[in-house]
């Protein structure tokens, strides 16, 4: 995938998951998947919560496959019922989860593979393109990039 596509992807909801993962949400009608590993972040927080409280492959595939709306619908049964605080759980600045490495991962990787074939980047002189990598990298990740920029 292209740094740009990458973005493109962060940028519209999406996050890398894990090859199992994708397996159980594929027969999900409201689930786009964007080669094999980007899936509407969404998904992964609620496949995450859910298997977090012990829902196997089968039962998480079962409400998937009933589409967003039940899968929704559970989530907030879940937390009606106190075993969530809230159906989605918002996402905290400087918070890293287990879920976000990987997305994290490609940007970071993006953006490398941006810089050394980006003749600006190459010449050391302003690049649009990289500008907007690293943009998205401080606004998902901040607390990582300001460590990165103390190191």
């Amino acid at each position: 995938m292209q740094p740009m596509q990458v973005l493109q992807c962060v940028r519209k909801g999406f996050a890398i998951a894990s090859p199992a993962l994708v397996e159980v949400m594929r027969g999900c009608v409201d689930l786009d998947v964007i080669e094999e590993s980007w899936i509407p972040r969404w998904a992964l927080e609620a496949a995450v919560s859910l298997e977090d409280l012990d829902y196997g492959p089968q039962q998480i595939r079962g409400l998937f496959a009933e589409g967003r709306a039940r899968v929704m619908a559970e989530l907030t049964m879940l937390a009606h019922s106190g075993k969530l605080a809230r159906p989605v759980e918002p996402r905290h600045a400087y918070e890293r989860t287990s879920i976000d490495q990987a997305t994290a991962l490609a940007l970071t990787g993006a953006l490398a593979d941006h810089r050394v074939s980006c003749d600006l980047c190459l010449q050391q002189k302003q690049c649009l393109d990289a500008d907007l990598l690293q943009e998205e990298m401080d606004a998902l990740f901040p607390e990582d990039r300001r460590r990165q920029r103390r190191s």
